[in-house]
């Protein structure tokens, strides 16, 4: 059976954090272990989620979104979990995770699948491709499709947030520390410089959650200014996206 590591990040969003954390355990299976990266992490908080199958970390304060994601990346790996479900405190299941067997029997049929992305509700769909002009990202739509056991899987370089990857790839293709926040497009385009295929599905869902307390949007919003300049000094650029209408 695939061991499944669910990588979950929180910071600063306790309230959306149980809620959706209890959706989680109310779909769990046997293959999977929930790993929580709380970037305010607090006693109180580690006892009450003693109670449930997790691994709960005491990350820094403001250690980042990368820094969360890349150390959780290594604790699945000591787990020895090949698959890390990419999640967040905003995204709330309402789906079994038994349901996710059939996106890995579709990476297995291709050892390159590093990821395939799933489908978020409420929120903008998220496929793409991606190359580097000459002041932006250039997002281009994705549209060769692949059938498998009846599900439609689109091969692009882009996804959302929420995706099943193999462990491995998530080790070779790390988060860029320095980029607390915007880290995404940078994430994937340098993916897409690798042999590891991105795919993205819609069988597999979940519920975004627009919990945006002043704290946290406080600290979200230097994606913005902060982070969005030391994405554009790191490519030597002065915009930033730039999608295919």
């Amino acid at each position: 059976m695939n061991k499944i590591a669910i990588l979950y990040t929180t910071f600063l969003r306790d309230e959306l954090m149980y809620k959706t954390i209890q959706s989680i355990v109310n779909n769990y299976t046997e293959n999977c272990i929930l790993l929580i990266g709380d970037q305010n992490a607090t006693d109180a908080k580690e006892n009450i989620l003693s109670s449930i199958r997790a691994n709960y970390y005491d990350l820094s304060y403001d250690c980042g979104l990368s820094y969360s994601r890349n150390y959780l990346v290594e604790r699945a790996r000591e787990l020895n979990c090949e698959y890390c479900l990419l999640s967040a405190d905003s995204l709330e299941l309402n789906q079994s995770l038994s349901d996710l067997n059939v996106i890995i029997d579709f990476m297995n049929s291709d050892e390159n699948i590093g990821i395939v992305g799933l489908k978020i509700n409420n929120r903008v769909k998220w496929n793409w491709n991606i190359t580097l002009e000459k002041e932006f990202f250039d997002l281009t739509k994705a549209t060769d499709i692949k059938n498998f056991k009846d599900l439609e899987f689109t091969k692009c370089q882009v996804v959302s947030n929420f995706f099943l990857a193999r462990t491995q790839c998530l080790l070779e293709n790390k988060w860029d520390n320095e980029l607390k926040l915007l880290e995404h497009e940078d994430f994937f385009y340098r993916l897409s410089q690798t042999h590891w295929k991105v795919y993205a599905s819609e069988f597999y869902k979940c519920n975004y959650i627009n919990d945006k307390p002043n704290s946290y949007k406080i600290m979200r919003d230097r994606m913005y200014t902060e982070f969005k300049h030391k994405l554009q000094l790191k490519y030597n650029i002065t915009g930033w996206i730039r999608e295919e209408r």
